[in-house]
């Protein structure tokens, strides 16, 4: 079973936030086992830094429960200023150093996937990187019904080993990404609807709680990764969300992802894929956005009305 966990991200020290969450996820009956992680996040596209993976390490070492960090999104940083760093790095130099460090060797795991960077969702290829000898083993014997043919295989070795090549890829598409994020978020900008400053990935987090209930929210994003600190969101309902998602896509044919399936805090926040669209779509999507707003607020008052 998943519990979502709402941290501070203005935090470095994480371990309040993960105390209060397993205490009660314990209470409704779930014991924790393990900590899920995105970095760079999703939907948020934020990177943690050294000092918020060794938070939640180290508190996943003292619980002995799994770390696990789902990295898919690593090599699409597009923000220059930003640095990635993975966990396995956090793992080799710090763990040792922290309370029961011996026990990372069998916690810690990395995964990653061709999916995200290199845009070969449906080639549905990964990897684990984990210096658990029972995960491996045990992980060895189920990969025997599934494993990636060879074929492929044997491509993707040759991609990887194009240095060249994959170099100028990997460079090319974070220009793009750079390009298409900043015509979004101008786009945003000017129409004042706020959103989680993105630094990777190909999502960015977005508030429209206060577009949906005709208030004002000057805040750009929010310090609680899922959550949100806007007071407008209090005036929206969860079936409130469900009903403009339905409007924007049939009204005006843009497709946004509900917090609701993020598992967000309060109603009102939506995921905007924005990557594998042409960039010149971005502003004409953002106009759309807005046009549903005040139409969906529209057919509310009159529906009310009625």
């Amino acid at each position: 079973m998943t519990v979502p966990v709402y941290l501070d991200y203005q935090q470095q020290e994480f371990t309040a936030g993960l105390d209060a969450a397993a205490t009660a996820a314990e209470a409704a009956g779930t014991p924790v086992s393990a900590l899920l992680f995105t970095n760079p996040t999703n939907p948020q596209g934020l990177l943690f830094s050294r000092e918020q993976l060794g938070s939640m390490m180290q508190w996943c070492l003292k619980k002995k429960v799994h770390f696990i960090s789902d990295e898919v999104y690593a090599n699409s940083i597009f923000d220059e200023s930003a640095m990635f760093l993975s966990a396995a790095h956090v793992a080799a130099t710090d763990a040792p150093n922290m309370e029961a460090g011996e026990l990372a060797d069998e916690l810690v795991h990395i995964i990653y996937g061709f999916s995200k960077d290199f845009c070969a969702s449906g080639l549905r290829v990964g990897c684990l990187h984990t210096k658990s000898k029972a995960l491996q083993k045990t992980l060895g014997n189920l990969s025997y019904f599934c494993s990636v043919g060879c074929p492929l295989q044997w491509s993707l070795a040759k991609l990887l080993d194009d240095q060249q090549w994959l170099t100028h890829y990997l460079d090319e598409n974070k220009r793009r990404l750079r390009a298409g994020y900043a015509l979004l978020t101008g786009a945003l900008d000017a129409a004042g609807i706020p959103y989680v400053p993105a630094s990777a990935g190909m999502f960015l987090w977005v508030d429209l709680s206060a577009a949906l209930t005709g208030s004002s929210n000057d805040s750009k994003g929010s310090g609680d990764i899922g959550n949100s600190n806007g007071s407008s969101s209090s005036a929206l309902s969860w079936s409130d969300e469900s009903s403009f998602w339905d409007y924007l896509v049939t009204k005006h044919r843009v497709v946004l992802t509900p917090g609701f399936t993020f598992h967000a805090a309060v109603p009102g926040w939506f995921r905007m894929c924005w990557a594998w669209l042409h960039p010149d779509s971005l502003p004409v999507a953002v106009e759309r956005i807005v046009a549903a707003t005040k139409g969906w607020q529209q057919q509310k008052q009159q529906t009310a009305a009625k």
